[in-house]
Formats: C-alpha cells, sequence, structure tokens
C-alpha cells in the first residue's frame, strides 16, 4: 500500500481528508507494472476521469445588498454570476454587499449513450432561459444563455449528445459572513 500524501498544507486533518478526498477530482495514484501495455494510457485515463464530471454546471453569488441592516439582513436579494457587476458591488466604498449564499447548478450525463433513446427534455438553470431561446450545443459560447436541449443537437451518430440520459441537480447554500454579521 502507498502511502498518503499529506494534506496538512490545505487544513485537512486525518478524518477531513476522508470525508473530502471523493470531493476531489482526479485524486488518484497508480502503481503501473512493467509488463503493463496500453497505449496512449495518460489520455485513457484522463478520458475515463472526465466522465465522471458533469456536462455542464454554472454558479451564481447570492448578494445580500441590506448592508447587514433591517429583516432582509443576511439574506440574498440578488443572485449574480462571477464577473464585474459582482466584483463591483462587493468592493464599492458606498455599498455594503455581502456574498449570503450561492446558487450551483449540474447537469450530470450518463457515461454511455442509450440505443433508441433522445433526450428531448428543455434543461433550463442559472442563466440559461427558455426566454433567451434553445440549444443543442454546451460549447457555443454565443448561445450561454439559451436553454439547454440535447435533441436539437445537429450530431446524429450514435455518441451524439442527444443519446444520453441527464439528471439537473441543483442546491443552494448558505454562507454565514464572519466579516459582516
Amino acid at each position: 500500500m502507498v502511502p498518503s500524501r499529506s494534506y496538512g498544507w490545505i487544513g485537512w486533518s486525518d478524518s477531513g481528508r476522508q470525508r473530502n478526498l471523493p470531493l476531489v477530482v482526479n485524486h488518484s495514484r497508480f502503481l503501473i507494472l512493467p509488463w503493463t501495455q496500453i497505449p496512449h494510457l495518460a489520455s485513457h485515463i484522463l478520458a475515463r476521469a472526465a466522465r465522471q464530471l458533469p456536462s455542464d454546471w454554472q454558479v451564481q453569488y447570492g448578494v445580500d445588498l441590506s448592508g447587514g441592516a433591517g429583516p432582509a439582513s443576511g439574506a440574498a436579494s440578488e443572485y449574480l454570476n462571477a464577473g464585474a457587476t459582482l466584483t463591483n458591488l462587493l468592493t464599492s466604498a458606498t455599498a455594503a454587499a455581502q456574498i449570503a449564499s450561492v446558487r450551483i447548478w449540474l447537469l450530470v450525463r450518463s457515461d454511455a449513450p442509450e440505443a433508441g433513446f433522445t433526450d428531448d427534455r428543455i434543461y433550463e438553470y442559472g442563466d440559461r432561459l427558455t426566454a433567451n431561446g434553445k440549444t443543442g450545443d454546451l460549447t457555443n459560447l454565443a448561445d450561454s444563455t439559451k436553454a439547454y436541449q440535447p435533441s436539437l443537437s445537429t450530431d446524429n451518430s450514435f455518441t451524439g449528445v442527444k443519446h444520453y440520459r441527464r439528471l439537473l441537480v441543483s442546491k443552494t447554500i448558505q454562507i454565514r459572513n464572519a466579516l459582516a454579521y
């Protein structure tokens, strides 16, 4: 057995390491025996790890604009993407905005296509809304606010995106901001 690495530099105890390690992507170490003959081994391993990742994800930050006063203090009044607007609110000398929560959406895809199955569902999450249109391509930056409908993809091959099952998972996490509250 290979001894574990020291995770002390990120503040993990042994119990914390056991609890958090499954959340780390590509944390595996391999013992490759001399007789192992797999062409392009690193690419093969990376491809297998990538299949476990979600096909799309989005994060938005819930901002408390109350300045720590009033009954709404500590509650998100608006959800924003990372970027200039969020940065300006958090760094403004006149506004005391704080991040109060984080919303996370994961669109998880099965690891293999299914013969005879076409995913006709429309996935709306974060900024991806039907009001902005629909797309079958998650990689096109111009379509990043359009709802995702895999069946609109032009790839009709067996391994095309429309032949995978998907699950949309979301979670809102409240954050306790020790600096302001």
